[in-house]
């Protein structure tokens, strides 16, 4: 019979789950099985689903795509969003990371409003540790895990403007000789795994077809608490997003994107994120922030290695913003071809790029002198004249096709031409 089916199949997912416990994609799966199973009710197969998955949270605790598939679950089958906020607010509560602070904010953005979901991001921001400062975290005495204290003291509510989205950092205890150390409250038991019935405890798998319906209400999930995980760009590039599209304030964006760099400096080496941010200034036509922006961003990421196509990025956008403003000026057009030496020289160069030839070097290398004095054409090309003047004999319409390319009017406008051409 078709109910005879079911048991079975569960079983197997049952069986399934005792041997590959600790990876999130069999709970999803069995859980997804339930969810779309036919032949029961909706609400049943929403509560069944939902009850796997939290199971699934008890042995996988930190497992960000678990959560948000039971709050989904949740949110697009019943009429209660308050339920599927609670998942999430749960999961953060007991493993703060940035994706899951990041899904949270955009739930709680569509069924409680703006200033909800402010209320989310200065918590993260309070909450969230920098990479640095996780090894060196330790539960005192008391419980408690100091975060970092440069995050500030945000107003939870961010209900008038001057509180910028709760991201303009309101250092006015700073300014005015006050300076507030934030502390993440925490029991005592953080860090620590206590055994839970079920899977992996050899004692028998917990049904987690019993109707519950605290199951859905999320009230059931795991009281295990983590360590705070880092915090990265994405919190504030999805905040700014969300300032700029939904909440219509640009400007609040700009000054979140600001407030970023402001607060950790290791962001202006994620290309990313500086894109992100040039593109809101450029919209907003702030040309000199947004130059600045990109003249620090490469500076910064210049220097660290295996972030080619990265940097690529950074100086495509800069490329391409001098070729807009490039009309305005006879200074314009000066700094626009000043920009291409520059982006040519740090994405080729003499290393890569064979000015004899207009190859790449080793491809075909003559060598010429005697002696300990034998070098290439190239090599003696560019003592005798220089790197830029040397390519553009050799390489000048190629180097025109390429700044076409970026300023979008030669090909496809993809960037995947201008990358293989400068390549081989």
């Amino acid at each position: 019979t078709s109910t005879d089916l079911v048991q079975r199949i569960r079983q197997a997912y049952k069986e399934m789950a005792c041997v590959l416990t600790g990876h999130p994609e069999v709970w999803h799966m069995w859980s997804t099985w339930e969810l779309l199973r036919t032949g029961a009710k909706e609400s049943d197969r929403v509560e069944d689903s939902s009850a796997v998955l939290v199971l699934a949270q008890i042995h996988i605790p930190d497992s960000t795509l678990l959560a948000h598939a039971q709050a989904q679950i949740i949110e697009l089958h019943t009429d209660t969003p308050a339920k599927c906020m609670k998942v999430m607010e749960n999961f953060v509560e007991r493993n703060p990371n940035t994706l899951g602070f990041v899904l949270h904010q955009q739930m709680v953005r569509r069924h409680k409003g703006m200033d909800a979901a402010r209320a989310v991001f200065a918590k993260a921001r309070r909450v969230l540790l920098e990479k640095s400062e996780i090894s060196d975290t330790k539960a005192d005495s008391d419980g408690n895990i100091e975060a970092k204290d440069s995050s500030g003291a945000i107003p939870e509510g961010g209900n008038s403007e001057n509180a910028v989205a709760s991201a303009e950092v309101a250092d006015d205890a700073e300014a005015n000789g006050k300076r507030k150390m934030v502390t993440n409250r925490l029991d005592p038991a953080v860090g620590t795994v206590s055994s839970n019935p079920g899977v992996g405890t050899g004692q028998a798998t917990p049904d987690p077809t019993t109707r519950n319906d605290s199951a859905i209400g999320g009230s059931d999930q795991p009281a295990l608490k983590l360590t705070p995980g880092p915090i990265t760009w994405h919190l504030y590039a999805s905040h700014a997003a969300m300032e700029h599209r939904l909440n219509k304030s640009p400007t609040i964006a700009a000054r979140v994107y600001e407030l970023g760099l402001r607060k950790h400096v290791s962001f202006l080496t994620k290309p990313a994120y500086v894109l992100r941010y040039a593109q809101l200034l450029l919209e907003l036509h702030d040309i000199d922030n947004l130059r600045a922006l990109l003249t620090r961003a490469v500076a910064a990421c210049e220097g660290q290695e295996g972030k080619s196509d990265e940097v690529a990025a950074l100086w495509d956008m800069t490329l391409r913003f001098e070729s807009m403003i490039s009309g305005g000026s006879s200074e314009s057009v000066s700094a626009l071809h000043n920009i291409e030496r520059r982006r040519r020289a740090a994405l080729m160069g003499a290393e890569v790029e064979d000015v004899s030839t207009g190859g790449l070097v080793g491809a075909s290398d003559p060598v010429v002198g005697i002696g300990s004095h034998k070098s290439t054409i190239a090599e003696q090309l560019v003592r005798l004249e220089g790197y830029d003047v040397s390519s553009n004999i050799v390489n000048g319409m190629s180097r025109s096709v390429d700044v076409l390319e970026i300023m979008g009017l030669w090909g496809n406008n993809d960037g995947s031409n201008s990358r293989s051409r400068m390549s081989t």
